[in-house]
């Protein structure tokens, strides 16, 4: 059977007819993003069991043991009721035995952190079979020792978890080897007009069961690139633009274009927040019809999570306002000072990488005007023949090196550590140039002199956030400033 993107699967349905639906696909896989499968599900079982008869043909279960086996009993068993029978396993593991319990403790962890202990505790203690420990017998180091959770770091959350399940008297199930049983079944087929709905957050492809899930069944790719290439933030938009019609269609509203920006600005790409938003906005507008930017900044607050990348990609363009609106966000949101200084450190690294390239002599084909088509075409092989004299050139202090410190060994063969100093060339990745594209045209904005002092100016930030009592976002602020404003190149 195929596997199919999200988008085309509103094609699929449409062509899915209830009476004829159980002599074709009955195992469906949603994976990707959480909103969206849960979407794409709902609307599957929307067409193949009428709304008078969901309460009696539909059931959900959870991805325990105990959970994905009495689904699979469920669905082998021949009903008495007519028309066709759904059942759904949400948020499957189908990575192998060892990261599976890993990613369990991992989920638990989560779950744990947004105060739903009941799902933290079935993930937590779904963990536990797998390791073969009892309540009991767990502890943070116990768990450690067989998973790839920090001893210190997750143990004030384990154990206040061992403590809530054993308060409620809570037991480890059974172990099981749930995801074998489960591949068999999807493997040997089920009763007629009898369905098997799986979700999952990204499954591991070389697992056996995802190999029989394709094969039996159909497979939906719900994935969405969450990087800045331009085709990504494309998809992005397709997924929100599809929130739009499905949440203002129905309910007769429409939103104006200018809208759309400030919306987008208000949540990030979180489909979910985006499509409560919508809704919330459509009761706000009450008889109008339209919902303008006007709107959505009167009825909404600001929840978006800002990315660093966006702090980091405003300061390469000297833009000041926006540089200490990011960095006020990200603050706001509990990032660590010393990981907003390590974004920065980096980005003026690539900027000075950018630079040496811009002063060199294959850099004297680079204009600030060039247009990305005449880069791509002109400029990019003077980049990569920049990389590769580079490349030579460290290959040779590299032997130089390793030269040196045989000799000192007397003899003795010494092996240094390999430095490929990839960080030195401008394109990592010839296959993606945009990216290099829009860093040459921020590094235009700077002299040397300016970016050799930013790193003067993130030195004296390091130093002033690990010694003294200011307050760290002052320190970065500071520093944010001065790097945006100083300079004969700024803007």
């Amino acid at each position: 059977m195929p596997e199919i993107k999200h988008s085309a699967f509103a094609g699929y349905l449409k062509g899915l007819d209830r009476q004829e639906a159980g002599q074709g696909v009955q195992v469906y896989f949603f994976f990707g993003e959480e909103y969206l499968r849960n979407s794409l599900l709902a609307e599957l079982v929307a067409r193949l069991v009428p709304e008078d008869r969901k309460a009696l043909n539909y059931d959900t279960f959870d991805a325990s043991d105990s959970g994905i086996f009495e689904a699979l009993e469920r669905v082998n068993t021949f009903s008495l009721t007519p028309g066709a029978r759904v059942f759904a396993i949400r948020d499957c593991e189908l990575s192998s035995r060892g990261s599976a319990q890993d990613t369990q403790f991992m989920k638990a962890k989560q779950a744990w952190q947004k105060n739903e202990s009941g799902k933290a505790a079935r993930f937590f203690l779904g963990g536990l079979s797998r390791l073969g420990l009892t309540l009991k017998g767990a502890s943070a180091k116990k768990i450690a020792s067989k998973t790839d959770l920090d001893p210190s770091g997750d143990a004030d959350w384990i154990e206040a978890l061992i403590e809530h399940c054993v308060a409620r008297k809570l037991k480890v199930p059974q172990a099981h080897d749930s995801r074998t049983a489960l591949t068999r079944a999807v493997k040997k087929g089920f009763p007629g007009n009898h369905f098997l709905c799986l979700t999952a957050d990204k499954p591991e492809k070389r697992s056996a069961l995802f190999k029989a899930l394709k094969e039996a069944g159909m497979v939906v790719d719900c994935l969405v690139p969450l990087t800045e290439r331009k085709a990504d933030k494309a998809e992005q938009e397709a997924v929100l633009r599809a929130q739009i019609e499905s949440v203002l269609k129905p309910l007769g509203k429409r939103l104006a274009p200018d809208a759309y920006g400030v919306l987008f600005d208000y949540t990030g790409f979180s489909p979910r927040k985006f499509a409560g938003d919508l809704d919330k906005l459509a009761s706000y507008v009450g008889a109008r019809d339209v919902i303008t930017a006007a709107d959505v900044k009167a009825a909404l607050t600001r929840t978006r999570l800002d990315p660093v990348y966006e702090l980091t990609g405003a300061v390469a363009a000297r833009k000041t306002d926006q540089a200490l609106f990011y960095l006020s966000s990200l603050i706001e949101n509990e990032f660590h000072p010393l990981q907003v200084l390590a974004a920065l450190i980096n980005q003026v690294r690539k900027l000075l990488t950018a630079k040496l390239f811009i002063t060199s002599e294959e850099g004297k084909i680079w204009h600030s005007r060039a247009g990305y088509n005449e880069f791509k075409s002109r400029m990019i092989p003077a980049i990569q023949a920049y990389d590769q004299r580079l490349a030579d050139v460290f290959t040779q202090w590299q032997a130089a090196l390793e030269k040196q410190m045989e000799h000192k060994a007397k003899g003795t063969k010494a092996k240094s550590k390999s430095s490929k100093s990839s960080d030195l060339l401008v394109a990592k990745n010839p296959n993606n140039p945009y990216p290099v594209y829009l860093l040459l045209k921020n590094a235009s904005r700077f002299d040397m002199g300016d970016l050799v002092q930013a790193m003067e100016i993130l030195s004296q930030a390091d130093l002033q956030l690990k010694t003294s009592a200011l307050m760290p976002k002052l320190v970065l602020e500071e520093a944010v400033l001065k790097i945006c404003s100083s300079g004969s190149g700024a803007a």
